[in-house]
């Protein structure tokens, strides 16, 4: 297919993401805070959300603008209690990816996408969790009381920049884990072609229609002293954090170098 219908493709799939988002936003979301009661509105709209992202990804994958959806290590999620995703960060599409997998889970999101009118809305009604400290702590005390979900993070705090590796780890994720005693399992997501990366406009499709591949873990276990409560939480974090920085940077060394069976969806 020529580049520039892969374009029109690509740009007519996030043309009816922003329509439908701004249904959401103006119509379905007011009226769910209104009809919900205060307990489960959050929880109702991030479904919503959720199905709007898988929607999203068939009609992607229908006009052909996205390849197939490859998911494994389903096995690997908690069934009980809550728990951290902590995810690499290769392209805007992760976002989506994620939150349409993971029905009903929280997020946490760079703070400066609140200030933004339509991604603020979004982040606000669904009770998606700043990275700034206040937002954070309300954020999470807020997560606990909703029951057992995952909560997603990108410990990169951004895109990452190298292919193929990643950025240097912030350290929110760990804090997490370490202060509420969360397990922190870890999915690596690869692409076959280049997609929505940092600084690439929404409507510039890559060459081919990319599949992606999605790998959900086993969960870190803490070590190197990080699992000692005796210890300081700083240096507990920063351990923890440089322990997740290296199996990240390992695994998507050895992902590069071969695959493994996965179960293949249509529509993620």
């Amino acid at each position: 297919m020529l580049r520039w219908k892969r374009n029109v493709l690509q740009g007519s799939v996030w043309i009816c993401y922003f329509i439908g988002a701004s249904i959401l936003i103006s119509l379905v979301f007011p009226a769910m805070v209104l009809l919900l009661p205060r307990k489960t509105r959050a929880l109702r709209i991030r479904r919503v959300v959720a199905f709007g992202f898988r929607t999203m990804t068939w009609w992607a994958q229908t006009l052909g603008s996205l390849g197939k959806v490859h998911i494994e290590g389903r096995e690997n999620l908690p069934t009980q209690g809550c728990y951290l995703v902590a995810a690499n960060h290769p392209s805007f599409y992760d976002v989506i990816l994620l939150i349409g997998i993971l029905r009903g889970a929280n997020c946490v999101v760079n703070r400066k996408l609140l200030e933004q009118p339509f991604y603020g809305f979004i982040i606000r009604f669904a009770g998606y969790i700043p990275n700034d400290l206040e937002g954070y702590r309300e954020g999470v005390r807020r997560y606990r009381g909703e029951g057992a979900l995952p909560l997603i993070v990108f410990p990169e705090g951004t895109r990452t920049v190298t292919e193929g590796t990643v950025n240097p780890f912030q350290r929110g994720c760990a804090r997490l884990a370490i202060e509420n005693e969360l397990p922190v399992i870890p999915v690596l997501l690869s692409y076959s072609e280049k997609l929505l990366k940092k600084g690439t406009p929404w409507y510039k499709a890559p060459p081919r229609a990319p599949s992606i591949r999605i790998r959900f873990l086993p969960a870190i276990a803490a070590a190197d002293g990080a699992e000692n409560p005796e210890m300081p939480v700083t240096l507990r974090v920063r351990r923890y954090n440089d322990q997740m920085q290296n199996f990240f940077t390992h695994q998507l060394r050895v992902a590069q170098s071969g695959t493994t069976h996965c179960e293949t969806t249509t529509n993620a």
